[in-house]
């Protein structure tokens, strides 16, 4: 009987890859980073021999960002707008297959004062009685009092003054729930001279030293007089003129 040969023939096909994070339409604020995370698989090649590409476009098409062979992609520095993140799997035989998903950067906001209660017609939440909104239209960014034309540090609510220009904060006064990198003055007017011992916290560069130094000059000249009595000598001793009229 003749003999019968039988070869199964594998067919490569192409990987499969998608996207786990971000979610469709996943909104970031600038200055935040948005992680996306790839899944993928093979059926011949391991996990190991796929190469992974990363690529982020705006929505007209421009590629603003690129990344390596990583499952995950630690997307940051990008402005307010949409974008697209898609990465791309390859197996060792050319075949590849790509996933997209599209997300948003919002423009910053500070104090986070952009509710649904702020108006975009004024930048103003009257529930609050504030300015609010982005930093590109709020007056006061941190939230703290002061508008960003009058704080020194429009970006940090625990600091507002700075006297001398020195970018160390007259006073440092956080409110609850917040920190600061920046570190208070001791020397608020730039003078040279510690607050503390000027005995006043700020605005103190004109002290009167003049006034000191007169009484330190009056106080020598009378030691010296003293010192010069002694030397024709001394309060105990009779003059010439005391011993004749006794």
């Amino acid at each position: 009987a003749p003999s019968l040969l039988v070869v199964e023939v594998l067919v490569n096909q192409a990987p499969t890859v998608g996207l786990q994070e971000p979610f469709a339409g996943q909104r970031v604020m600038e200055g935040d980073s948005i992680r996306a995370t790839a899944t993928y698989s093979d059926d011949l090649d391991a996990l190991s021999d796929i190469v992974l590409s990363w690529r982020v476009l705006d929505l007209q098409g421009n590629v603003v960002l690129l990344a390596g062979n990583e499952p995950v992609f630690n997307i940051t520095d990008l402005t307010a707008g949409f974008y697209i993140v898609e990465v791309t799997a390859t197996d060792s035989f050319g075949e590849k297959t790509s996933a997209t998903v599209d997300f948003e950067y919002t423009l910053l906001d500070t104090d986070n004062d952009w509710s649904s209660t702020c108006s975009s017609d004024a930048w103003f939440d009257p529930n609050t009685g504030k300015s609010c909104g982005p930093n590109i239209y709020d007056e006061d960014d941190d939230n703290d009092g002061f508008s960003d034309e009058r704080d020194a540090f429009p970006l940090d609510p625990c600091a507002q003054i700075d006297t001398d220009g020195d970018t160390q904060p007259d006073v440092l006064d956080c409110p609850e729930g917040y920190t600061s990198w920046l570190t208070e003055d001791m020397d608020d007017d730039g003078d040279g001279t510690p607050d503390v011992l000027e005995g006043v916290e700020t605005n103190d560069a004109d002290v009167n030293v003049n006034a000191l130094m007169v009484i330190m000059a009056i106080f020598v000249v009378v030691i010296l007089l003293f010192i010069a009595r002694l030397r024709r000598g001394g309060p105990g001793d009779l003059t010439a003129l005391d011993q004749q009229h006794l």
